[in-house]
């Protein structure tokens, strides 16, 4: 297993993976318990977000598909799927170790025009709980063989978040045939808009 710092490269040479997301339980200044969300952006190769013919139509008349969140938990190509929200812990002594939102990524049947998924994380109603990364401790991100649950790789926060609700945490990014995973490490104060603005989720092309 490497333990990564923001900045470096891991390749991935398998295609069935998990990415874990984890943090200490406990509550805030509000009394709230912190409540993270785990989030994947699925884009193409211009860092454009992937379009599916359903996207802003149906019953996905107000979705992307290729935008992996509580409320979309399955990409429509079968590649990502998202295990579920899970509402914060409030024992502080928990084993924070531990994932406790998981996202599963099978690049073996990932769409043709993804060049990179992008693996985020907010604070569940953070302004109203007076909440952000600086507060939330021991959070990390780990990469692992989905098959037999071996780590490859495990990036743990370690900036000093003060203001930022939502962090770009990771991405795995296509490199001809060959993937790999890069420690991003960027927060951003505004949540999960934010994010959704960044990669222009609501640009419906």
């Amino acid at each position: 297993m490497d333990l990564v710092k923001k900045g470096d490269h891991v390749e991935i040479s398998l295609l069935n993976i998990g990415v874990g997301l984890g943090w200490k339980g406990g509550k805030g200044v509000t009394g709230h318990p912190y409540d993270l969300d785990l989030q994947a952006f699925i884009l193409k190769q211009d860092e454009k977000f992937v379009i599916h013919p359903d996207d802003n139509s149906g019953e996905w008349h107000d979705k992307r598909r290729y935008f992996i969140y509580f409320n979309n938990l399955n990409s429509p190509d079968g590649a990502v799927t998202h295990t579920g929200d899970v509402d914060g812990d409030e024992d502080e002594e928990e084993d924070d170790s531990q994932d406790k939102e998981t996202i599963y990524v099978d690049l073996s049947k990932l769409t043709h025009e993804a060049t990179q998924i992008v693996f985020t994380a907010t604070i569940e109603d953070a302004e109203s709980r007076k909440q952000d990364f600086g507060q939330v401790q021991n959070s990390f991100i780990r990469i692992y063989n989905r098959d037999n649950d071996e780590e490859i790789c495990r990036y743990d926060l370690e900036d000093d978040f003060s203001v930022e609700n939502a962090v770009e945490f990771g991405r795995l990014i296509r490199n001809g045939s060959s993937w790999e995973f890069e420690a991003l490490g960027l927060g951003h104060d505004g949540g999960l808009l934010a994010l959704v603005n960044k990669f222009k989720v609501e640009d419906w092309g």
